[in-house]
């Protein structure tokens, strides 16, 4: 959690995202980090999972499930790109600025259209080219720095790409709706 905790721009995404994706059976949080999200979220369902490729967030984030006596919240280490459920196995997900860091953005979203119901609910984040300074000084400098960050990051890439034709008409066959842009 560390600093964020400290940005007001962080409280309102997350109210942002707790108020919109609603309640029900279960929620799987792809990249859920510390799990800040799932404290916010565990009272609305039965069964949360939270996923994230780093073994270190993993370890953190069932510390502050312990401690939070978080009952429901399950975590696992795992690549996102490929999630270990059934199809059609979440009624709820969320992938909360997670998108611009793995290396196949597309594929991630295939994954997340596969374990989602039908009727599914699910929410994306990404960050906005005008993010300020203090909510993540790290990566802001960093986005100046180096070539990778700059191809993936969501001001650039993936914000560009929600914005074109072919993008939006990527969304609409995967059964998606872009309700902000």
């Amino acid at each position: 959690m560390k600093y964020k905790l400290l940005s007001t721009t962080y409280y309102a995404r997350v109210q942002s995202v707790t108020s919109a994706i609603g309640s029900g059976k279960n929620l799987l949080n792809v990249g859920c980090g510390d799990g800040y999200y799932n404290l916010a979220l565990h009272k609305r369902f039965k069964k949360l999972i939270g996923v994230d490729i780093d073994a270190d967030v993993i370890s953190v984030a069932n510390k502050f499930k312990k401690a939070y006596h978080l009952h429901n919240v399950q975590y696992k280490q795992v690549n996102a790109e490929k999630l270990p459920f059934q199809k059609e196995s979440f009624g709820h997900i969320i992938c909360t600025d997670v998108i611009e860091h793995v290396d196949h953005p597309v594929k991630l979203l295939k994954e997340i259209h596969r374990v989602m119901a039908k009727d599914g609910v699910f929410i994306i984040t990404l960050p906005n080219a005008k993010y300020p300074f203090l909510y993540d000084p790290l990566n802001y400098g960093l986005r100046f720095l180096t070539k990778r960050f700059l191809s993936g990051f969501g001001a650039v890439a993936i914000k560009g790409c929600l914005l074109t034709k072919r993008c939006r008409n990527f969304w609409k066959a995967m059964g998606l709706r872009l309700y902000k842009h």
